[in-house]
């Protein structure tokens, strides 16, 4: 595979096309069993699942909605249960797109611990939805140069929404919109570099940048000067922004047409 000829894994209608419907959506539920990590005395102390586990370069995802899976994620103290729709994951990779895409979660019933974790170079975010999303992406492992997270809607994410662990500060994040969050931004323990956010907007946290953390925690504050913004980013630490809650809308599940946000262009559609 290259730039050129890729894998594409996509919905046959799209967001843009005139007979999409939110429900014409393809359903992506992981099935992959959890591998569990135990102590000696057999008792469960971790453990996770993928869903689509993608092992090569060159690859674009599109227009599916995700959902979390059916686990109760505190068995006991200490102790999670994850799911990873997304995962990403080799040596040297790159060009990994995702698209259009939905993802949904309920901390309750589908937990969806993290929509994409990715591990390689030239990652591109965008136009997707994440909504009820314990954290939105990561970028770990190894050096993640030449990557965006653009035009993407945040809602109700109770981790946090970017965590750039290996991401270096290139990276491009602009006209996304954020409500109701947890942590915005997550950085390395080591807080090595400093990233810029353009014309976006945050409605609703309780922290925007952290350092450290893992699957367990969201780290500890950061560095406030590590986000780097002007008046373009619009901060509010309180309120909410309208969601169009009627599923026969082609807006379902993103902000109501007109209203606060979205002016930024953020959700399923390419404008």
């Amino acid at each position: 595979m290259n730039k050129e000829n890729r894998l594409v894994i996509r919905s046959e209608v799209l967001p843009n096309d005139l007979d999409w419907a939110p429900g014409k959506m393809p359903i992506i539920v992981s099935t992959m069993p959890f591998k569990l990590e135990k102590n000696d005395k057999n008792e469960v102390t971790d453990g996770a699942n993928y869903g689509i586990e993608i092992n090569a370069s060159y690859v674009t995802i599109q227009g599916l909605k995700i959902l979390g899976e059916p686990v109760h994620e505190n068995p006991k103290k200490d102790v999670l249960i994850r799911n990873y729709p997304i995962v990403w994951e080799g040596n040297n990779l790159t060009d990994l797109n995702v698209t259009q895409c939905l993802f949904l979660g309920n901390k309750f019933a589908l937990p969806n611990h993290l929509g994409i974790l990715a591990n390689g170079s030239n990652l591109n975010v965008d136009h997707c939805v994440f909504y009820g999303v314990k954290d939105a992406v990561v970028m770990w492992n190894n050096k993640a140069d030449n990557s965006s997270m653009h035009h993407n809607l945040i809602l109700n994410s109770y981790g946090a929404v970017v965590w750039t662990w290996s991401t270096t500060d290139d990276f491009k994040f602009y006209n996304n919109v954020i409500s109701n969050s947890n942590v915005l931004w997550v950085l390395d323990k080591e807080e090595k570099y400093s990233f810029k956010i353009d014309n976006s907007m945050i409605v609703g946290y309780n922290q925007l940048v952290n350092k450290g953390g893992g699957p367990k925690d969201f780290g500890i504050p950061a560095n406030p000067k590590k986000l780097i913004y002007n008046s373009s980013f619009k901060i509010s630490k309180k309120g909410s922004l309208e969601i169009e809650e009627d599923q026969t809308s082609k807006f379902y599940l993103q902000l109501k047409p007109g209203t606060k946000g979205t002016e930024y262009d953020a959700g399923l559609f390419y404008k």
